[in-house]
Formats: C-alpha cells, structure tokens, sequence
C-alpha cells in the first residue's frame, strides 16, 4: 500500500509537539498564504463574475432603450395626428373651416378624445436590476443616477396617468344625441363578426 503523505494540519501539529517552532512557523506560512490566495481566487471570480454581468445588463439596456425609443416615436405620430384631426374638427364646428370639410376622422377624433395612451417608458433590464438589488453593479456614476431618476419619473408618470384616467370626459356617454357608436359588418372577419364605430351628428354637436 501506498502512504499518504501528511497534511499540512499534520505536520504543523507535529512541529509543535516537537517544539520545532522554525517548522511551525513555516507551516502556518504556508497555510496563511493559501488562504489568501483561495480569497484572491474567489474575489477574482467574483469580480469577473460581476463585469460579465454589467456587460449583459448595459446590452439589455441599449436593446431596450432602442426598442422604447421606436415605440414612442410611433405613439407619438398618432397623438400629434389624432391632436391635429380635432383641431381640424374645432375649426369646423366654430365656423373657421367650411363644414363640408367635415369627415369620419373628425368624428373619431371627437369620439375618441377621451382616450389617452401612454408613452411607454419602463425598461425591462432596469426594472430586473432594482427588484434584484444590482443596479450597483453599474460602475458608471453618471449612468446609474440617470436610470434611477428615470425609474422615479416612471413612478410619477403612472401617478399623473391614474389621475388623468378619473378626470376623463367620455363625450358620447354626455352627449349621446351628438356622438354614439354604431354597430357595422367587419368585413374582415370570417365569422361574420360586427364591430362598432362612432357615428356623430354634426348638426347635434
């Protein structure tokens, strides 16, 4: 059979019994300094670990921001579209434009002045890396404040939003003689489907 050789612990136990105290010395050297390096190695994972991790977030951020700033480009064309067909629509009912002007997107306009969309503004990466306590994993200063105050004005807006939402005047429900919803065949429907759409009564309004 083959011996095993004596552990480091052994051996230091053996020094000391024999009072070789320049062995034990030299043995708890060694432990010492194998316990620094096993420290090292793992703080060095560590950190290795936590700048992958920075890297993959700051990616996600980029694709999210670039996903959010399309969304809202988008949402906002509608809005300006849908703000100036009721400008259009006001001009008309007070006299400033010719009636015969008037048409279908003016009385949606009007029937759907009630309707408010959001900008879409969260970030899904962000919100992962508040809800896991990582956004410190971000070593840009100037970076990690923007996101948090950006997840502050997040807070804010959806606030002002469910404010906005109660204090809504849905025009068809007070003027229902004016602006009401009618029933039509959705031809694009292959199961003979209805949808509904509004209907206004210029003269009413």
């Amino acid at each position: 059979t083959v011996e095993k050789s004596p552990t480091i612990l052994a051996r230091l136990a053996r020094s000391l019994k024999a009072r070789d105290w320049g062995a034990a010395v030299i043995e708890i050297a060694i432990v010492v300094i194998g316990i620094f390096i096993g420290l090292q190695v793992d703080a060095w994972n560590d950190v290795r670990k936590d700048r992958q991790e920075e890297s993959d977030y700051l990616q996600r951020l980029h694709d999210d921001v670039a996903t959010l700033v399309g969304m809202q480009q988008q949402r906002i064309e509608t809005r300006m579209e849908r703000l100036e067909d009721m400008a259009d629509a006001a001009d008309i009912l007070i006299g400033v434009a010719p009636v015969t002007d008037w048409s279908k997107r003016h009385c949606d306009a009007l029937a759907f002045s009630h309707i408010y969309v959001p900008l879409p503004m969260a970030l899904p990466a962000l919100d992962e890396m508040l809800s896991t306590g990582k956004l410190s994993l971000i070593r840009d200063i100037p970076l990690r404040e923007a996101l948090s105050r950006l997840q502050i004005q997040v807070v804010r807006s959806e606030e002002m939003i469910a404010r906005i939402d109660g204090s809504v005047r849905v025009l068809s429900r007070h003027y229902p003689h004016a602006i009401w919803e009618s029933i039509v065949p959705d031809d694009e429907s292959e199961n003979r489907r209805h949808d509904t759409q509004p209907a206004c009564d210029l003269e009413a309004i």
